[in-house]
């Protein structure tokens, strides 16, 4: 967001800031910092407090000075919110492209959310967990609450 901010001024820099590119440059980058300012809340009142350490069997979740264990046999599933984008040689052109989160679903009826704010490599961490049931959904504004 930061980088399309700076390269919209070098432009309006270069129109020395005629009033009309200014409205609609203006538009532009509110309809793409709007949502990701909203995501980037959403992410963060979820797992404000909250640390997670995922390893071969395991899910530990560290919350408000408490360590709780999950195995893998207490997971029923997990499921990827990501954009496409996002994937492997993938260009993301908007601010909210850049934020995905994964929903593990306990048998419980419990879950756990983590957001990319805790890390980047979410995909790579829940596939150490072999044994439990994943699948990946693709879209483009990845908010928690659209399940």
């Amino acid at each position: 967001m930061f980088f399309v901010a700076l390269i919209m001024v070098g432009i309006l820099f270069w129109l020395k800031f005629d009033i009309p590119a200014v409205v609609i440059f203006g538009i532009f980058f509110l309809l793409d910092a709007i949502p990701a300012i909203y995501l980037h809340l959403e992410y963060w009142s979820q797992n404000r407090m909250e640390e997670y350490e995922i390893n071969e069997g395991e899910i530990i979740q560290y919350k408000n000075g408490t360590k709780v264990k999950y195995t893998a046999n207490e997971i029923e599933k997990i499921t990827l919110y990501k954009s496409a984008s996002m994937d492997k040689g993938g260009i993301p052109f908007l601010a909210i492209e850049s934020y995905f989160y994964i929903r593990i679903l306990l048998k419980s009826g419990n879950e756990l959310i983590i957001t990319r704010l805790i890390t980047d490599q979410l995909d790579m961490l829940v596939k150490q967990l072999k044994s439990v049931t994943f699948q990946r959904k693709k879209r483009l504004f990845c908010a928690i609450s659209w399940k």
